[in-house]
Order: structure tokens, then sequence, then C-alpha cells
């Protein structure tokens, strides 16, 4: 398990407080029996609750993560507890005012484009459609912001890490 911490993640409009401490997880207060173990760079196995699945960590930009967990792709927004602390009296340690851009967190065929260049988008909104391991993943913008490009187009084949969209 990682060093004892505490962060607040948002996980499809669901919020939990996470606490890693020494060899236990809390989950809103609940402690779990988990393990993690990591087995090679971004790449981790954890053992929750006498299951055991293999995860893939993929930052996006600062404070947003895609973590796959035995193939499926989810977008998780992290604050540690001085992000949390800056938040509160009106700071942000955030990318906000700069260029995000989105990559592929694995390989795979776009399905569909949802955006177009010079649209404006919310934070959360879905951009595109990532067909992986036989399974459909939505791609979420990260923050709001404008579609400044677009490098991929429906139908295209991508690799791990291929730029796909910037956001400014």
């Amino acid at each position: 398990m990682p060093q004892s911490a505490t962060y607040h993640s948002i996980v499809r409009d669901n919020e939990y407080e996470v606490d890693f401490g020494e060899a236990v997880l809390k989950i809103n207060g609940i402690p779990e029996q988990a393990s993690l173990v990591a087995t090679g760079p971004g790449t981790y196995s954890l053992l929750l609750e006498g299951k055991s699945y293999d995860m893939h960590i993929h930052r996006e930009v600062f404070g947003s993560y895609t973590i796959t967990i035995n193939g499926t792709a989810i977008q998780v927004n992290i604050k540690n507890r001085r992000d949390l602390l800056l938040q509160q009296f009106g700071m942000s340690h955030s990318e906000d005012s700069q260029e995000k851009i989105i990559k592929a967190p694995m390989p795979g065929l776009v399905l569909d484009v949802l955006i177009e260049e010079g649209q404006h988008v919310e934070k959360g909104q879905g951009i595109l459609i990532l067909e992986a391991m036989k399974m459909e993943n939505e791609l979420k913008a990260p923050a709001s912001g404008v579609i400044k490009k677009i490098h991929t187009e429906k139908g295209a084949a991508i690799s791990k890490n291929d730029l796909l969209v910037e956001i400014s």
C-alpha cells in the first residue's frame, strides 16, 4: 500500500474519501481488506475484499486520471489534503488556465467523435467513444474549455498515449 495519505476522489459524479494507511484502506471511513502491489510502471495488482483486480493508472492532466481496472476505463479526479485546502481558500493548483490534452489510455478503435473543433465543452462531457478489448469507453473532458484541435477521426485505429484532443 502507498504511504499513509488521504485523497478526495470523484468517480462518475460520486465523491469518495479514500484513506491509505498501514495495510488498511478506508473508503468513506469504512475499512476494506486491501493490498496494492506495483507490477510495473503505472500498473498494479489490487486485492480488495478477496477479489483480484489488474489496474493501469494513466495521468491525463493535474488531478485527472484514467484508471483501467480489468479492461474497463474509468475517469477519476483526485485531490489530496493540500489541494482541498487551496480550494477552500479560493486558490487552485490546477491547470484550468492552461491547455489540456487528452491521450489514448489504451490502444483501440475510435467509434465516434462527439465534439467539433471550436466547440465549448464542460468538464466531464463525453468527447469520444473508444472501443478497446471489445468494450466501449467514453472518454470525457478533464476540464471545461474550447476544443482547440482534434487529432483523430471516427474509425481510426489508435495506440496507447496517442494524442486525441487538445482543449484550451
